[in-house]
């Protein structure tokens, strides 16, 4: 009967308390792909770092002006901009320190890529599935908060998983 009783308790829990409105903390469920649905081709990569308690985010987005329609690149869109973070978390909140890459040329060592500090980002997830991402880029200069969802679902039941008490 204790099993029955058990089985019980965690249908009403998920009834009164549905994973979505469960609080939720960071955890290696979460590494991933993310996107804001309203801006394609653009997007985050997430990993997480849990014995280390941080987390890496690389953002693949475009340049905030475009470029002369005259402006070439030989690889991609010369208006293509990516942009790493890392730093720690705690709960359901990582605060990052932004950092742009430039100078670099494709699958070669030389030049050098310069890689400096250029902001913060912080992410705060909701649920397994969705979150956002505060940033403030000074050097643009440009702020705001993006809302983000996975690009597939396949790692949200371990992140719920992981994510149980």
């Amino acid at each position: 009967m204790k099993r029955v009783e058990q089985i019980l308790l965690v249908v009403l829990a998920c009834i009164v308390f549905p994973a979505s409105a469960m609080a939720v903390e960071i955890n290696a469920g979460m590494n991933d792909t993310w996107r804001n649905i309203d801006t394609r081709g653009q997007g985050f990569f997430v990993t997480v770092f849990p014995d280390i308690q941080k987390m890496f985010v690389g953002w693949f987005t475009y340049d905030v002006e475009r470029p002369a329609a005259d402006v070439t690149a030989v690889l991609g869109d010369p208006g293509a901009r990516w942009l790493t973070a890392f730093g720690p978390y705690t709960g359901d909140t990582a605060t990052l320190d932004i950092e742009l890459t430039e100078g670099g040329i494709f699958d070669s060592h030389d030049p050098v890529p310069t890689q400096g500090p250029d902001g913060t980002m912080t992410v705060t997830f909701t649920s397994c599935n969705e979150g956002t991402v505060t940033f403030d880029i000074p050097s643009v200069p440009i702020s705001g908060t993006i809302p983000i969802t996975r690009v597939a679902n396949d790692n949200v039941p371990v992140c719920e998983a992981l994510n149980t008490p």
